[in-house]
């Protein structure tokens, strides 16, 4: 489904954190029975003791992290690309991804999924990590999003469990219009919680030759989303990103070439408790440049 490269490195290395989780356990006696609630990620799962002679059913609860039930697109929703930089573990950091209580998706740091479609309307998103920091899974960040039919989003995942900066998700709608005639399109996410001041993690991107910005991006601040902009296509582009205002590169993205209708997004990752800061890129063509991260 895709193929992650890393861009360039620089190095910032942290230490990690560990949070726990609240289960709720209440029980009752009924008659000759014994009957438990256990609530858990949302759900209530009730267990009790058989009666004499009585078989009860086992079953699976819908919030097993193992299990990601079957599930059939919505012919009127939209879809969401989910992209995983939330530095919060050294290892996969593996996350469970629900839209409105459905499972849609597992994944590991750096991962970035196709658009995987969901029901139209406000629902609530919520980023579960996978045994990582407590024997039981732990809800590490939420949002409540809208989706309307037809359009696409980009949920990104980010931050490095509060040791720099707090597990999060940048949400944004993205654009379904192709770019220009022989040009192609380019939009800027910063998820590298370099710093535990926001105003200390703003960064430029700017040309490797001149030093100028590029495409307005400039003071962008972790958790921001650039807005979009076209370049040419068939032409060579040499980027790397700094600190804000700063000549001084802190990426030096390797120089690549976009076909005409490619659009591409360029994370900035990396650099909080668990990770050097460094960068990807997402594309929509199978390009024949590197490093990027292949999406059919």
């Amino acid at each position: 489904m895709y193929k992650k490269v890393i861009l360039g490195t620089f190095a910032l290395v942290f230490s990690a954190m560990v949070a726990g989780v609240v289960v709720q356990l209440s029980s009752a006696s009924v008659g000759t029975e014994t009957v438990s609630a256990l609530v858990a990620d949302g759900e209530t799962i009730i267990t009790r003791t058989p009666v004499v002679g009585e078989t009860l059913p086992t079953r699976t609860p819908v919030s097993d992290p193992g299990t990601i039930p079957t599930r059939t697109p919505s012919p009127d929703g939209g879809c969401i690309v989910f992209a995983h930089f939330d530095d919060f573990d050294s290892g996969l950091a593996t996350v469970l991804i629900r839209v409105g209580g459905l499972e849609v998706a597992t994944l590991d740091y750096g991962d970035v999924t196709d658009c995987i479609n969901v029901p139209p309307g406000s629902s609530l998103l919520e980023v579960i990590a996978l045994g990582a920091r407590a024997p039981e899974d732990t809800l590490i960040s939420f949002a409540s999003v809208s989706i309307s039919t037809g359009a696409e989003y980009t949920a990104v995942l980010t931050g490095d469990g509060g040791n720099n900066q707090a597990d999060g998700i940048s949400f944004v709608i993205n654009s379904t219009t192709p770019p220009g005639t022989n040009k192609a399109r380019v939009r800027v996410v910063h998820a590298a919680p370099v710093d535990s001041v926001l105003f200390n993690t703003r960064v430029d991107l700017r040309d490797n030759t001149s030093g100028v910005v590029i495409g307005g991006v400039s003071n962008l601040t972790f958790g921001g989303v650039s807005g979009v902009f076209e370049v040419n296509a068939n032409v060579e582009n040499d980027w790397y990103v700094s600190a804000a205002g700063s000549a001084g590169s802190l990426i030096d993205l390797n120089p690549f070439t976009l076909q005409s209708g490619e659009e591409i997004t360029v994370f900035i990752t990396g650099g909080g408790a668990n990770r050097v800061i460094s960068a990807d890129i997402d594309t929509n063509f199978e390009s024949d440049y590197l490093p990027v991260i292949f999406r059919d």
